[in-house]
């Protein structure tokens, strides 16, 4: 099963995914990188930089809606490599600050 598919899967129950199923989609990678190498590095850069890309992915793909984005939205942009048909981008541009919070919010369901 391909990363893109676990992650997925963590958004089937509702059909969404959000900062609650990023989060342990995170914590999943995080343990599995550290049952392969122990000494794997995920200080601050790493975590900040994870964490950032996670929420972009909401942010992004969900058009700023509620800080989710539907499973069928995610998977044609990760699997199909596509725009999906009637997506529609948000109304304005993401901030780095709604990426920093969306970030945070993440991190801390990764915990």
């Amino acid at each position: 099963m391909t990363l893109a598919e676990q992650l997925l899967e963590r958004g089937l129950p509702s059909g969404k995914l959000g900062v609650k199923e990023l989060g342990a989609a995170r914590k999943a990678r995080l343990a599995d990188s550290i049952s392969i190498n122990p000494n794997v590095t995920f200080g601050s850069t790493q975590q900040t930089l994870a964490f950032l890309e996670s929420s972009i992915l909401l942010l992004g793909f969900g058009s700023k809606t509620n800080e989710s984005v539907s499973v069928d939205v995610a998977r044609s942009f990760l699997v199909d490599e596509k725009i999906p048909n009637g997506w529609v981008r948000a109304s304005s541009a993401i901030s780095a600050t709604e990426a920093r919070a969306t970030a945070a919010k993440i991190g801390a369901a990764s915990a």
